[in-house]
């Protein structure tokens, strides 16, 4: 009878064991690859892979491994997967700033079940877009259009940018623009007194940055001293553009339009034209001049003055000017530095000395001047020119009616010389202008 019992139980322990061999292995999990990495916070990622198993599967189901501030371990439950009917998988991960890992876990109908980790390392944090400017400062003409440029560099992709015009310190509404190449440029009008440029930069990430560019639309300025006024800003064009071909030491703006001009005939000091003497001359091109010379056909000088109501040549302020005697290139007069102890024009102050010397000089060379400031053979008016202004009256009293001086400066040059009579070429000269008050 005991020997009956044994070999029962060797019996049964035999398909115990056959029983557990053909229930087969745990499930099988592999991820599509080897780890996540460089990814932020914010970012989507996809996950795949598969599982494969001997039995069937009753549930797949992912967990979101996070670390938390203490260094420990957190997971939290993504949700149940279905599977392909191949054992695929896939789910999405919203990555966060503390993401090291997801981990899946697979179970059979025999309760085996598995689990596999894939690791997530995110890369380092790159800050929001940064911004910056081809130009530390734009200046601008009044009127003309102006260019504000730049790059941004970002580690995510760049979502949105937009900008933000200000107008003295009122800011306009915002406009989109957009990159090219990651760079921006953004083209404006000086229209306005802006003051500022500001460009907003966001990545996908909703990480936000700005910076603003200061704008100086160069608008005609007097500034009086104790001694000296000084005029800067001065900018011509050639009547068909914006129209601002006159200028008074008097009237502010200092430089104006026709209107204006026609409205203060007896304090109009110079005018500007591009003149077009014929075709190749020498003389063609940009040309300061005084109104009593409004009759000179070769500087076209009736067409600015053709509507004035003064009677006569002898009621027009009177102006000679002239550049300063120089050798090439035409940069500083050897008669102006040597009246200032050498100082060039730029380093002429607010100083009773200085002007005491300088209008010394000047008031010699007074009736060796004329009544225009023009380009010739050698091209005088050129950025850098230095020349003299000598004015006071009307023309009646002729050079003995002249008892006030001025030092100017080309500071800037544009456009082309006329090549017809009455042409556009949106010619431009821009002057500064020194005197004794």
């Amino acid at each position: 009878m005991l020997k009956n019992f044994f070999k029962l139980s060797l019996v049964s322990v035999i398909a115990l064991s056959s029983c557990n061999k053909d229930e087969g292995n745990p499930p099988s999990i592999t991820f599509d690859s080897e780890g996540i990495t460089g990814v932020y916070a914010g970012d989507n990622v996809p996950i795949t892979g598969k599982v494969t198993a001997d039995n069937t599967i009753s549930s797949v189901v992912w967990f979101h491994q996070k670390q938390n501030t203490g260094g420990n371990m957190e997971e939290v439950t993504g949700g149940s997967l279905t599977l392909g009917a191949n054992g695929s998988f896939s789910f999405t991960l919203t990555v966060a700033e503390n993401t090291v890992g997801v981990k899946v876990v697979a179970k059979d109908d025999k309760d085996k079940s598995s689990e596999k980790v894939l690791s997530v390392v995110l890369g380092e944090y790159q800050g929001a877009p940064e911004i910056s400017f081809d130009k530390e400062k734009i200046s601008v003409k009044p009127d003309s259009v102006f260019i504000v440029s730049g790059q941004v560099a970002s580690g995510k992709p760049v979502s949105s940018l937009s900008y933000v015009v200000y107008v003295g310190t009122t800011a306009e509404a915002a406009q989109t623009t957009s990159l090219s190449n990651n760079r921006f440029s953004i083209n404006l009008t000086a229209n306005k007194n802006i003051t500022s440029v500001k460009v907003v930069a966001k990545d996908e990430l909703n990480n936000e940055s700005d910076e603003t560019v200061p704008v100086e639309v160069l608008y005609p300025s007097r500034t009086e001293g104790n001694v000296m006024i000084h005029y800067k800003n001065l900018i011509f064009d050639d009547k068909r553009t914006f129209d601002k071909s006159y200028f008074s030491f008097d009237v502010a703006p200092y430089v104006l339009n026709a209107a204006q001009a026609k409205a203060n005939q007896n304090k109009v000091h110079l005018m500007y034209t591009n003149v077009f003497n014929s075709a190749g001359h020498a003389q063609n091109g940009a040309a300061l001049f005084s109104p009593n010379v409004y009759l000179a056909s070769t500087v076209n000088a009736h067409a600015l003055v053709a509507d004035w109501t003064l009677s006569s040549i002898d009621d027009y302020p009177l102006a000679r000017l002239s550049s300063l005697p120089a050798g090439p290139p035409y940069g500083w007069g050897p008669a102006l530095e040597n009246s200032t102890g050498g100082k060039k024009f730029d380093e002429i102050g607010d100083s009773s000395d200085d002007w005491t010397a300088i209008n010394t000089w000047l008031s010699s060379v007074a009736p060796g001047s004329n009544g225009v400031f023009r380009p010739g053979a050698e091209e005088r008016i050129v950025p850098g020119t230095v020349f003299i202004i000598l004015y006071g009256g009307i023309h009646s009293a002729g050079v003995d009616g002249i008892n006030k001086y001025a030092v100017g400066i080309v500071r800037g040059k544009g456009g082309t010389p006329a090549t017809e009579a009455n042409q556009s070429t949106k010619s431009w000269l821009e002057i500064e202008i020194k005197m004794k008050k």
